[in-house]
């Protein structure tokens, strides 16, 4: 965790080329470490073998991209002039591979498609609590690298800026439509989660676009927000999967009635991911598609307004898998005996503070953006 977290800190402050690479594997490593290390099931071990695998390839890919960037420009800081330069009178076909190189190690980290295959596995078969920092910390650090990357790469209008720009918003698209349509039909809560993570990348892009204007605030809102509802959804699971001894949506039946103080604050925070008020997630989704709204408005791009309009989409196709779980929790009965889960009542506590939390901020949502103002 210590090392992860070093490899976090330097991905984000990072500006060259050869230490974000080290970050990432620092970061990669000891992600693959904590996966690996609790496996005691072979469905876990072929999970992190598969994390394992496809990570390398990934980062065997990006580096490739890396070498070539470096050709074209001679420089390895991504935001100096020479390194822009460099691109700019650089051959625009290898280039544009080298970009598709680079977005392959970022993508892998951010697990957005096609590179989202690692996830449902992966977070399904680790121990929840090293699920819950995957489905947060890493993503984090690659969006704030891909928000400075292109904030720097897009200062000056040239062609990689427009090419860049079109890329981020077609992954953004298929992302979001792959994720939230593969998660109707999963009947494992922890693989339902993996492809919701997978669907709000998709609003992560979004957000990445927004920074472009140098405008932290709707970025950091947005990722503290989606931290905060991911972390507790994520103790919920781990708390109920240690009393059940399963993690299918079908062991929740009848469950509200029982520990409805849980299922409430589970239930808030499922809403709060949809992007319903009065939550803090409609907060932050309102944000980001204001943001995106208003880059259409200047830049008059058709793409950026089927962007939004698949965002609303999906929004409401996420409808249909979140309120499963407080559908079977508080209007469907057990056809078993419920065996009384035990509860670790610390985590517990801090999981409804955070559900209680993101309704404060739902309806104060300036309480957060002041400071980070």
């Amino acid at each position: 965790m210590l090392t992860a977290t070093l490899g976090l800190h330097l991905l984000t402050i990072s500006s060259n080329w050869l230490l974000i690479f080290i970050a990432i594997e620092t970061l990669s490593i000891s992600s693959y470490v904590m996966v690996g290390y609790f496996s005691k099931t072979k469905f876990e071990a072929e999970a992190a073998m598969k994390y394992v695998l496809f990570g390398s390839i990934c980062a065997a890919v990006m580096l490739y991209g890396l070498s070539l960037i470096y050709g074209f420009t001679g420089n390895l800081n991504f935001d100096s002039q020479q390194h822009i330069q460099g691109l700019i009178e650089a051959p625009k076909v290898m280039t544009c591979i080298a970009f598709l190189f680079l977005l392959t190690g970022i993508g892998f980290k951010l697990s957005f498609a096609p590179f989202h295959v690692w996830s449902p596995d992966v977070y399904q078969g680790a121990p929840t609590p090293i699920t819950a920092y995957l489905s947060t910390v890493p993503k984090i650090g690659a969006l704030v690298l891909l928000s400075r990357l292109l904030a720097s790469w897009t200062a000056s209008p040239f062609f990689y800026s427009e090419f860049l720009i079109s890329v981020i918003i077609i992954i953004a698209i298929a992302t979001m439509l792959i994720g939230n349509l593969a998660a109707l039909k999963q009947k494992d809560i922890k693989r339902m989660m993996a492809y919701s993570s997978i669907g709000h990348t998709g609003i992560l892009l979004m957000v990445a676009l927004v920074y472009i204007d140098n405008d932290p605030d709707v970025l950091l809102f947005y990722l503290a927000i989606y931290a905060l509802m991911n972390i507790a959804v994520f103790l919920f699971i781990d708390q109920l999967e240690q009393g059940l001894e399963s993690t299918t949506i079908e062991s929740y039946k009848g469950l509200g009635k029982k520990y409805p103080v849980i299922f409430v604050s589970f239930s808030i925070l499922l809403i709060s991911l949809i992007g319903l008020p009065p939550t803090a997630g409609f907060i932050g989704k309102l944000l980001v598609f204001s943001k995106v709204f208003e880059q259409y408005q200047t830049l008059n791009e058709i793409p950026l307004l089927f962007l939004l309009i698949v965002g609303a989409l999906t929004s409401v196709i996420s409808l249909f898998f979140y309120f499963k779980i407080p559908l079977l929790a508080f209007l469907r009965d057990s056809d078993t005996a419920i065996a009384l889960p035990k509860f670790n009542r610390f985590l517990v506590l801090i999981a409804v503070s955070i559900s209680i939390l993101v309704v404060l901020l739902g309806i104060y949502p300036s309480l957060l953006l002041d400071l980070l103002k």
